[in-house]
């Protein structure tokens, strides 16, 4: 079986007696090999994308993550900062 100029896997045809095939045989029998390759093929790539898939929304989970790890980062932040604002101006107004 063959994709492209690469093989894939082998169709083996017996007979219990010695038979020359004819060529209407062959060519069926080529055709059902084609046919049967192409299905390798698609399950190969059916399994790629969702592997695909599966890896690409492990990256989106792990970037919702660290954007959410941001947002709090950047609201202990302000919130941090406008402590600190009052802090001083508390300071600032004892002071005179």
């Amino acid at each position: 079986m063959k994709r492209g100029l690469n093989v894939i896997g082998l169709l083996n045809i017996y007979m219990p007696e010695v038979y020359e095939f004819s060529e209407e045989e062959i060519n069926f029998v080529t055709i059902a090999a084609s046919q049967a390759s192409s299905v390798v093929q698609n399950a190969r790539m059916c399994r790629r994308l969702k592997d695909n898939i599966d890896e690409i929304n492990e990256y989106k989970e792990q970037l919702e993550d660290n954007i959410r790890q941001q947002i709090t980062d950047y609201s202990n932040l302000r919130q941090n900062t406008a402590t600190c604002s009052k802090m001083l101006l508390t300071r600032c107004t004892q002071s005179t």
